[in-house]
């Protein structure tokens, strides 16, 4: 029910971008995008996506985990060479999309790098957010509040039963199985 109020706010506001962070933001932008194909929105009127790919936000340490550790300057060189002509227009209202929130550090990076690009017109939300950071990182759509979070990961788990993350897992591989087939 989040993704599709997340799909509903995106719509409302009219964002042309939508910025996903890193891998955990992928099963999120999955869910959104599946939302607005079922609603049939035209593609001409979707927002762009884009995607850091593998990018590691959070962790200091790379090497332990395969992904590659940026800084804000690197995310904004990384949007300037993988999508110059989508973020040619800074004017364009940017929303940036986050499965869930905890600490507040990979939405905080994210928003430094746009910032560094020059947007101005920029709003995010998560799926799931910590009651704590939301005032602190001034999120504009939360799906949930969670004070320990569970994630479609899994990193923690008592914050919901497991019967409820198996249901978000199951749901999760439906959505990408959608989201791959022509």
């Amino acid at each position: 029910p989040h993704a599709k109020e997340m799909a509903e706010y995106i719509l409302k506001k009219r964002f042309k971008l939508v910025l996903v962070g890193g891998v955990s933001g992928q099963t999120a932008a999955y869910m959104v995008k599946a939302v607005l194909k079922e609603k049939g929105v035209p593609i001409e009127a979707m927002p762009t996506f884009l995607t850091l790919g593998r990018a590691n936000l959070k962790q200091r340490m790379p090497e332990r985990t395969g992904g590659v550790y940026l800084t804000p300057k690197d995310i904004a060189n990384f949007l300037r060479k993988k999508y110059p002509h989508q973020i040619k227009n800074t004017n364009q209202k940017l929303f940036i999309l986050e499965e869930s929130i905890e600490s507040g550090y990979a939405m905080t990076k994210l928003k430094k790098a746009v910032k560094l690009l020059g947007f101005k017109k920029v709003k995010t939300g998560a799926l799931t957010v910590n009651p704590d950071k939301k005032l602190f990182l001034r999120i504009n759509f939360v799906g949930a509040y969670y004070r320990t979070l569970t994630c479609l990961w899994g990193r923690r788990r008592d914050a919901l039963s497991e019967r409820k993350l198996n249901k978000l897992r199951e749901t999760r591989t439906r959505i990408r199985k959608a989201v791959k087939k022509p």
